[in-house]
C-alpha cells in the first residue's frame, strides 16, 4: 500500500497543510514526524502553521517545509490575534491547487481555532483530534497512547508509514550535534515557563556545591527574560557572572547545548533541545504531567517523584508544599553526574 501512494504521488502530487500550533518544546518534539513527512512526500508539498516562536527552524533546517507563522489566540505566550490569524489562514487558500490533506498536530486539546485554519486554507481532507469541533473535520482522532511523538505519527494516514521514531542525527545539522568535548562544563537550565515545574533555588544551589566540589565546571543557561535571575543564583552559588548564558536564539541554544558535557533540566523546551543534539541529559520532571507522554527523549535519566495529586496540569502548585519538585534531591541528582562520568 505505501508503494502505492508514493508511486501515486509521483504523478499526482500531495499538497498538505499541517497545523503545529504550540510552544517550543511541543514543537520540538514534532520535528522527527515533519522529517519523515518530508522525506517521504518532498519538501515542496507541504506547508507548516506554526507559533511564531518556532519560525527560526525554517532557517536551521534546511530541510524543513515552509512555515506560516500564526499566534494561536488562546496558547500563543506572546499573544494572537483571532481575527489577523484566520486572515493568514485564508490567504493560504489556493483554489486552483488546494490542499488534499490538512492535519492537525495538537496533542491534547480539541481546537477550534486550528481546525478553522485548515477549513479557511481551502484544505480538501481534515483531521483533527475527537471532540466538540468534530463538524469542522472529517477525520476524527483519539488522544492515542505512548508518547507525545508516537502520538503526532498517528494522525496521519497509516499507509504512509509515520512513526515520529527517527533518530535527530538524521535531521539536525551536525554544527548542532553534541560534539563531547573533554571537560566540558556541566550546563544547568534552572527555570521554566510555569512555575509548578521549577525547582527551588536552594537545590539548585546545593548542586552546583556538590558538582563544584566534584570538579566539574558548571555553568547556568537561562532565556534573556531570566538572564538576571540567573546572575543572582550563580552569585549566591558562588560562580562568576560569565558562567550564565543567555542565547537570543533558538540556534544559540543549540550551539551551548551542543558544547556542553552535560545538561539538567526541568520539564522544558531546553531538555528537548537537549535530545535534538544529543547532549548527554539529565530531565528533573514535575508532577504537572505524565512523565511518559510529555517527558523529553532519549534522557540519560529522568527525576520524578509521585504524588497523589499528579498530574496537576496547573501552572503553579496550590498545595501547602511543592512535594512533586521537594522528593528530587540535590544529592542524587549530583550522584547520577558522577555516574556519568
Amino acid at each position: 500500500m505505501l508503494a502505492i501512494v508514493f508511486f501515486s504521488a509521483a504523478f499526482f502530487p500531495l499538497k498538505i497543510l499541517l497545523v503545529k500550533p504550540d510552544h517550543l518544546g511541543d514543537f520540538a518534539l514534532t520535528l522527527p514526524v515533519l522529517w519523515e513527512v518530508t522525506e517521504r512526500l518532498g519538501r515542496e508539498a507541504i506547508r507548516i502553521i506554526a507559533d511564531p516562536s518556532n519560525r527560526e527552524w525554517a532557517e536551521l533546517l534546511p530541510w524543513l517545509p515552509p512555515i506560516e507563522a500564526i499566534a494561536h489566540p488562546r496558547h500563543s505566550k506572546g499573544g494572537g490575534s483571532a481575527l489577523a490569524g484566520l486572515r493568514a489562514a485564508w490567504r493560504l487558500r489556493d483554489g486552483a491547487a488546494p490542499y488534499d490533506y490538512g492535519i492537525e498536530l495538537t496533542a491534547s486539546r480539541h481546537d477550534l481555532w486550528g481546525k478553522l485554519w485548515l477549513l479557511l486554507a481551502g484544505a480538501r481532507r481534515r483531521s483533527g483530534l475527537a471532540g466538540k469541533y468534530d463538524f469542522l473535520v472529517q477525520e476524527r482522532h483519539s488522544l492515542g497512547t505512548g508518547h507525545q511523538t508516537a502520538r503526532m505519527a498517528e494522525r496521519f494516514p497509516a499507509e504512509w508509514g509515520i512513526t515520529g521514531g527517527a533518530d535527530p542525527a538524521l535531521f539536525i545539522p551536525p554544527a548542532f550535534r553534541h560534539r563531547h568535548v573533554e571537560g566540558g562544563a556541566v550546563l544547568l537550565a534552572p527555570f521554566a515557563g510555569q512555575p509548578a515545574k521549577e525547582w527551588a533555588a536552594e537545590r539548585w544551589m546545593e548542586l552546583i556545591g556538590l558538582l563544584r566540589g566534584g570538579g566539574a565546571e558548571v555553568r547556568l543557561i537561562a532565556g534573556p527574560d531570566r538572564r538576571e535571575e540567573g546572575r543572582r543564583l550563580a552569585a549566591e552559588a558562588g560562580l562568576a557572572p560569565e558562567a550564565v548564558v543567555a542565547p537570543g536564539s533558538i540556534g544559540e541554544t543549540l550551539s551551548h547545548l551542543a558544547s556542553a558535557r552535560l545538561l539538567i533540566a526541568l520539564d522544558t523546551a531546553m531538555a528537548h533541545y537537549g535530545w535534538l543534539t544529543g547532549t548527554p541529559t539529565l530531565q528533573l520532571f514535575a508532577g504537572t504531567a505524565d512523565p511518559e507522554r510529555w517527558g523529553a527523549l532519549g534522557v540519560v535519566r529522568r527525576f520524578y517523584f509521585p504524588v497523589p495529586c499528579a498530574p496537576c496540569r496547573l501552572p503553579r502548585c496550590d498545595q501547602p508544599r511543592h512535594l512533586c519538585m521537594e522528593g528530587i534531591t540535590a544529592a542524587e541528582v549530583a550522584a547520577a553526574v558522577k555516574e556519568i562520568g
